[in-house]
């Protein structure tokens, strides 16, 4: 995928990561860290045959703080990552995998503090992730953000991915536009993630 603006690059929700983030299982974490770790798989959608996003790139962002970044990684050969993080509001996770020599981008949103410390990615969890992150940072071209970070607790998470699996079926995630439009589509159908889809 590709990056769209600079504002987004400096927040991390983009598609393409930089080469030579960290080599294979190493990690860093510019905040610091504070013992919250973080587990789980990223798998790609099932109309892409589901395998696993293996030895990617992994980046956790905290979405209380702008999108900063607060940990770089890789996933291991089953897909599996461990992000540990120096917080415990709403971040998102971006693992970049490479599927048939084209990037593609599982995510998720995650509140640590209310859902746990484990949870798997795949194309639900990235549309879900993609409509809550532009609900409050914005995305050229889109609807305006119209929440803050802080409102983005597991019951808004979890009303966002229970739309995005209404329509993640027909989504063809290596056509960025369309993940946009599912984003879209799920924004509207929950209010934000306010409520749950009809």
């Amino acid at each position: 995928m590709v990056p769209r603006s600079d504002a987004l690059t400096r927040r991390g929700f983009v598609f393409l990561v930089a080469g030579g983030l960290v080599g294979c299982g190493s990690s860093s974490r510019p905040t610091g860290s504070s013992g919250t770790l973080i587990l789980g798989q990223a798998t790609f959608p099932p109309q892409l045959g589901g395998g696993v996003a293996a030895n990617a790139p992994v980046q956790a962002f905290d979405l209380t703080r702008g999108g900063a970044l607060l940990f770089e990684g890789r996933t291991d050969a089953s897909g599996n990552y461990r992000v540990d993080v120096a917080t415990s509001a709403t971040i998102y996770i971006i693992v970049n995998g490479l599927l048939n020599g084209s990037r593609v981008r599982v995510s998720g949103l995650l509140n640590p503090a209310q859902q746990g410390l484990s949870k798997d990615f795949n194309g639900v969890t990235d549309i879900a992730c993609q409509a809550g992150v532009d609900a409050v940072l914005g995305n050229p071209g889109q609807p305006p953000p119209t929440i803050s970070g802080a409102q983005v607790d597991a019951r808004r998470i979890q009303n966002l991915e229970s739309a995005a699996g209404r329509i993640a079926g027909g989504v063809n995630f290596f056509n960025f536009s369309e993940v946009l439009a599912a984003a879209t589509r799920v924004r509207q159908l929950t209010n934000d993630g306010a409520s749950p889809p009809p």
